[in-house]
């Protein structure tokens, strides 16, 4: 909604959160941001239009079984000692953590205390190692390089290990951090060449094989940062964002489900733990967008993942029709129809971004299933008018020979 919109351009200001200084940093997401705005101010405007059609998606509801979006992940590893050269069993280790937080399939979701559950959050997206490169040749999806800089901080990582064509990829670069930065990540709508996440060598790992390159006495060796910064690269804020508010709909970060609390939160703390007024239950700190240890952060929201897929279907909707999970030799098309529409929701346009498609059509029906448009498919991205449209909801139907796709779009 458009009453969003003056927080949103508070919001894109990116001031890093009150930390308090005897607190470890954790997350650099919020003052990296902050620079890039600063060296693009165009990157604000960007970040706000993608973020408020985020915020007013709406994934397919009913019996329709939302598709499984799998991304593929090239890994940076950039190393000037033995140590941080990590093994790539560290690696395939935080690949299976992202699939198992980003699916709700973590077991420790059974701590989640029960008034929490039934707003338990399934994003249903899936990570790969990059099983072709850019120029569709096999790769592991792992790339190490070795470099004479011993921490990195003011400089990116990408300056020694180039990014990867972000349509197609998301870069995860590992490196050794400065200070007590765990990680941070880009916001959708900023340079090409630096988009992706940034982690610390020693934060690489899962729950059954935690790094063992983790600080002494810290539990952030669980892979948990990569899930936390990834998280941020599909658009999420920090639960804490912007401390107490009273209208969790244009304060905070904007999302209803998390309940606001006065700042971030460290360690693993005893529920409840409250602030703001927001008893009994108290904040949501096992949220993976706060910052307690890997053992204590462990769900998303039904509205976070939300998010994340209005960032997949808006400013990260090229990812869905990548092939970089599909090993070479196998035929990019072979028994499937990749097909993802935005934005959604719509006013003047929709655009449907498929694989190669001979001969298909795409049809509007309103909810009573009265056909109101048709269409052939050109090749690759077709755009349709809905400015002539009523408002409301409508199905969207693909075909392809005998393949057929369905998806619900709103028009405002």
């Amino acid at each position: 909604p458009m009453d969003r919109l003056p927080l949103l351009i508070l919001l894109a200001c990116m001031v890093a959160a009150d930390v308090p200084a005897q607190s470890p940093v954790h997350c650099g997401t919020d003052a990296y941001n902050a620079l890039l705005g600063k060296q693009d101010p165009a990157f604000k405007e960007r970040w706000q239009l993608y973020y408020r059609q985020a915020l007013d998606y709406e994934p397919t509801q009913g019996t329709e079984a939302l598709p499984v979006v799998s991304i593929p992940v090239v890994a940076h590893v950039i190393w000037n000692t033995t140590t941080q050269n990590i093994p790539d069993a560290q690696v395939l280790a935080m690949i299976d953590q992202l699939n198992l937080d980003y699916s709700s399939s973590n077991p420790d979701t059974a701590s989640v205390p029960s008034v929490f559950k039934p707003v338990l959050g399934n994003a249903d997206i899936q990570f790969c190692l990059a099983k072709r490169d850019p120029n569709d040749q096999s790769t592991t999806g792992i790339l190490r390089d070795s470099t004479g800089i011993t921490v990195f901080s003011s400089t990116h990582p990408n300056t020694v290990s180039p990014a990867w064509d972000r349509d197609k990829y998301l870069n995860i670069w590992i490196c050794n951090l400065t200070g007590s930065t765990l990680g941070y990540a880009q916001f959708p709508g900023g340079n090409s060449a630096s988009d992706g996440i940034v982690l610390d060598y020693g934060t690489v790992g899962s729950t059954l094989m935690p790094s063992p390159y983790n600080w002494p006495g810290n539990n952030y060796n669980w892979g948990r940062t990569a899930t936390h910064e990834v998280g941020h690269w599909l658009g999420l804020l920090h639960t804490f964002e912007g401390g107490c508010h009273s209208n969790c709909a244009t304060q905070g970060d904007m999302i209803c489900d998390t309940p606001p609390v006065s700042g971030p939160s460290f360690n693993c703390p005893s529920f409840p733990k409250i602030s703001c007024s927001n008893g009994p239950n108290g904040g949501m700190f096992m949220n993976y967008m706060d910052y307690v240890d890997d053992n204590c952060m462990i769900m998303f929201t039904v509205q976070q993942a939300g998010v994340m897929l209005g960032i997949l279907n808006s400013a990260r909707v090229q990812l869905q029709v990548s092939q970089g999970c599909v090993p070479v030799g196998i035929a990019e098309n072979e028994g499937r129809l990749q097909v993802s529409i935005y934005p959604n929701p719509a006013t003047s346009h929709l655009t449907i971004v498929h694989t190669a498609i001979a001969n298909g059509t795409v049809e509007l029906y309103d909810p009573l299933g009265k056909l109101v448009l048709r269409k052939e498919l050109q090749p690759e991205n077709t755009t349709i008018s809905t400015s002539e449209l009523s408002a409301g909801f409508y199905f969207v139907w693909i075909f392809s020979g005998t393949i057929l796709q369905t998806r619900k779009v709103v028009i405002h």
